[in-house]
This record gives C-alpha cells, structure tokens and sequence, in this order.
C-alpha cells in the first residue's frame, strides 16, 4: 500500500491540527516529500529600535532578518515543502519560506529562510549563514503561538545551540486566522535591558494553494 504524504505541519501540531480554522491548512498545507508550493500577498509593518537599526547591516549581511522600517509595506511571501539531511544522513522534513518586501525607492528585499522539523512540535527556522531560531508552535485555541527555545548555528550539518539572546534578546510571534482567506501575524524580538529591539505586523491573503 503506498502511504499518502501529509502537510508537514500536521505533524507538528498533531491532533491540534483538526481544530485550526481553514486558513492556517490552507498555510501550511505543503506535504513532506512533495514539489508543493503556496503563496500569500500582504501588508506590513516593519520597526527597530536604535539597537536594532545598529544591527541592521548585521540583518542585511547574513540574510537574518528585514533590514528597512517602514509602514504599510507590500510583501509576498512563497512555501514549498522542503527536505533536509543532517550530519548522520537523517532526512528531516522541512517548510520553505520566500519573502519579498517591496520598499519605496528600494530594490526588493528577499528575506528567505525554511524551518526543519527538529522534534514533537519544535522547529528550527534555519536562515542564509547558518544562524536559526529554535521555537515551538503551539495553537493556543485563537492563534499560533511560535514561542523562544533559543537560538542555533548550523555547523557541519548540525544545528548547535548559540547564546544570542545575551546581545539580541529572546524572539516571540503568533498568527491569528481572520477568516478562511486572511490572518494576521505578529513578530518581535525583545531583550530585558533595552526593550523591543526590532518588531513586524501585518495581514496575509493566500493567494495561491498547494494541491494537498
């Protein structure tokens, strides 16, 4: 009997999975081992402390965060299902995403990083140079929560942990569903000394579904 893939992310939330509105099956739908793609189009809000404007080049050069502040900016955003192979040949199902941000009087500003399965319902988001954010997602009942486990750095094919939060402070974010078409997202990284260090919102429409 052939086995019939299913969406990464069912795996991570698990029997919460049935209980999400439509909107996040319809995000997250890509299924491991499969050429499937989605899309949604939105609109940000994109801000940074001074700390975080001085980090800025930091963000721009390793391809780890949006380097730019501004309101009301346009983003698109891809997902496609993804693998990946860590240092002992295990493959591990992973979920692409491809960010675009379209700033005035700027070239567009891609921002693409994918999340690795790592275990129950944690995951990697592993960016360009290696740096990742380890966090778990939970549903909540009203929204996902994507809450701080630490940070990595991926050398020789494994994900190590890294003590960032001592310069950058600890990551948060959360989607709400609006309706069967919309949600909205939140993100921030805070630090107890000097406050929120850089933070994005804004509201996604898919606009392309994969087949699952």
């Amino acid at each position: 009997m052939s086995h019939t893939p299913e969406p990464i992310f069912k795996t991570i939330f698990g029997a919460d999975w049935a209980k999400m509105p439509r909107v996040f099956h319809r995000h997250y739908a890509c299924r491991a081992g499969t050429d499937d793609t989605a899309a949604c189009d939105g609109v940000m809000d994109i801000e940074a402390s001074l700390i975080g404007r001085l980090l800025a080049p930091l963000f721009y050069v390793s391809g780890t965060l949006v380097p730019y502040r501004g309101r009301g900016i346009r983003a698109q955003v891809g997902f496609a299902a993804l693998q990946d192979t860590d240092q002992k040949g295990l493959v591990r199902n992973g979920f692409l995403f491809d960010r675009v941000f379209y700033f005035p009087d700027k070239k567009p500003y891609r921002f693409t990083s994918r999340l690795v399965h790592i275990e129950g319902n944690e995951v990697v988001e592993q960016t360009r140079m290696g740096f990742g954010w380890r966090a778990a997602f939970v549903w909540t009942g009203d929204k996902i929560d994507m809450q701080h486990r630490g940070y990595t750095l991926r050398i020789f094919g494994r994900d190590m942990p890294f003590p960032g939060e001592w310069f950058l402070g600890r990551a948060s974010a959360s989607e709400t569903a609006l309706d069967d078409d919309r949600f909205a997202m939140t993100m921030e990284i805070r630090h107890p000394l000097w406050g929120r260090v850089f933070a994005y919102s804004g509201i996604f429409t898919m606009t392309k579904d994969s087949p699952a």
